[in-house]
């Protein structure tokens, strides 16, 4: 099963600490997309928490990831698709006549910015640990008045 992230999965150790089978496959880019920062709903963590949303002419940084049932399982109790309502819903789309699965909030997007700690050491690292484009990242980051620093 191929599973696309573009938030706080793309964290290599985030991401072998919630699915132990899972092995990046290649970056790739989700067209139509663009990533944001919004609120989950739940009172829990008024913070922002990364989202995609519909636009036609964008495109999403993130990696193709391989995964196991358990690892989808897993994935579905991290990204809140088991409560009710659900935090996140599940999308696909057709890669090399594969179904890969994403997530998305489930219903309108309300930015909101993100902690430093969630943006800076899950979202940032992951880019950084698959060399993903990092002015991408800066540019939503940006409409927090967030400001990324160049790595030395």
């Amino acid at each position: 099963m191929l599973y696309f992230a573009y938030g706080s999965n793309l964290c290599k150790k985030q991401m072998l600490d919630r699915c132990k089978d899972s092995k990046d496959l290649e970056n790739y880019y989700l067209n139509d997309y663009k990533l944001c920062f919004c609120w989950n709903g739940l009172s829990s963590n008024p913070n922002g928490v990364a989202n995609v949303v519909k636009e036609i002419g964008s495109k999403v940084p993130g990696v193709i990831y391989e995964i196991s049932k358990s690892d989808e399982d897993e994935l579905d109790r991290c990204e809140g698709f088991n409560r009710t309502p659900k935090v996140y819903i599940k999308k696909c789309f057709k890669y090399k006549d594969q179904n890969v699965l994403f997530y998305v909030l489930n219903g309108k997007c309300d930015p909101r910015k993100p902690i430093e700690n969630y943006w800076k050491d899950k979202v940032y690292q992951g880019y950084k640990d698959h060399q993903l484009d990092t002015k991408y990242l800066k540019d939503v980051l940006n409409n927090f008045d967030i400001k990324l620093k160049k790595s030395p």
